[in-house]
């Protein structure tokens, strides 16, 4: 069989975001066959549409991929020889490989519901959430996960949180890295089997085993009252997040009425900008880091800010969905 070289390098892109043991040889084998190229590696998969894979075969992705990189052919023929080998040849190269007999390899599951449409609005509800979903240090694991379900799509850390609603009735938990990539895929439509999620886009089906984190419900903080304070010019806000982050190693910002500072007693350093529509009683101290990580997850140019007790609430014209930053108290 002839497969394009651009057509493959578009499996390997995707298929990379797939990691497998290093100690199980079969999670570094690709099948091929029933039009489709096919990478399992047991916790994820990705079954990839192609017409012209019609031979029944295993093929070390390690080989294939060197061939790959280097070979300016349109197309590479794959071919299982009567000894069982593989040939890959591009009409320069020809390479030999062992193959693995096929029932080596895990067929993945299936989908055991109907398939639920997903709108652009959705997958951008998950590539927002992505950035707020961290794993931190003797923190609770679920902080590192988006939270998707009752009409929502949630995420957060302690120090910031995302909440935007959704139309689509799903239940689904997936780790922070994964749904980034998930979510500059064009998925269509999300379906369940007992222990797998399953997206399909046009070209691909990525399945992905649920986590043992169970969906943590984090709508009712969202619930509080709030009132609006004022409203900033988000790359201001994130320009002087920088400086003071290339400044000190751990800063700590202030809003005060009228402008913002960094005030680092250790290293004698003092960063201040004037920000004059800033109208505010009560000192506010964050981490830029972080607030740099809620102003690009909301995107927009400006930002609207909301006080309630122990945070703020930022929000925008540009999205439905709704951040929050803690305040943190100055030693």
């Amino acid at each position: 069989m002839n497969i394009k070289t651009t057509t493959l390098k578009q499996f390997k892109n995707l298929a990379s975001n797939l990691k497998g043991s290093n100690i199980i040889p079969i999670h570094g084998y690709l099948k091929f066959g029933n039009g489709e190229i096919c990478k399992n590696v047991n916790s994820s998969f990705i079954k990839y549409s192609v017409s012209e894979s019609d031979e029944e075969l295993l093929v070390s992705e390690h080989d294939l991929y060197s061939l790959l990189a280097v070979t300016s052919a349109s197309f590479i023929s794959i071919t299982k020889k009567k000894d069982g080998k593989v040939e890959l040849n591009d009409g320069k190269d020809k390479i030999v490989i062992q193959s693995p007999k096929i029932k080596e390899f895990s067929d993945p599951p299936e989908s055991l519901s109907q398939p639920v449409k997903v709108s652009e609005d959705f997958m951008d509800a998950v590539m927002q959430a992505s950035n707020f979903a961290n794993f931190i240090k003797d923190m609770p694991t679920y902080y590192g996960y988006v939270h998707i379900g009752h009409g929502t799509v949630c995420a957060g850390d302690g120090i910031i949180a995302f909440h935007c609603p959704v139309e689509e009735k799903i239940q689904m938990v997936i780790e922070g890295t994964t749904a980034k990539f998930i979510a500059k895929q064009d998925v269509q439509s999300f379906s369940v089997s007992d222990n797998f999620y399953f997206l399909s886009t046009p070209e691909a089906t990525i399945g992905l085993v649920m986590p043992i984190i169970g969906w943590f419900d984090i709508r009712s903080i969202f619930e509080n009252k709030r009132t609006f304070a004022f409203t900033l010019d988000t790359s201001d806000v994130m320009s002087f997040n920088a400086l003071s982050l290339q400044l000190c190693p751990d800063p700590l910002v202030t809003i005060t009425d009228g402008k913002f500072e960094m005030n680092d007693m250790l290293l004698d350093k003092y960063h201040e900008r004037a920000a004059e529509n800033m109208k505010i009683q009560v000192p506010f101290s964050y981490n830029p880091a972080r607030m740099n990580t809620v102003l690009l997850g909301l995107g927009g140019e400006e930002m609207d800010f909301h006080e309630a007790a122990p945070c703020y609430f930022l929000t925008n014209k540009d999205t439905k969905a709704t951040a929050i930053i803690a305040k943190i108290n100055k030693a």
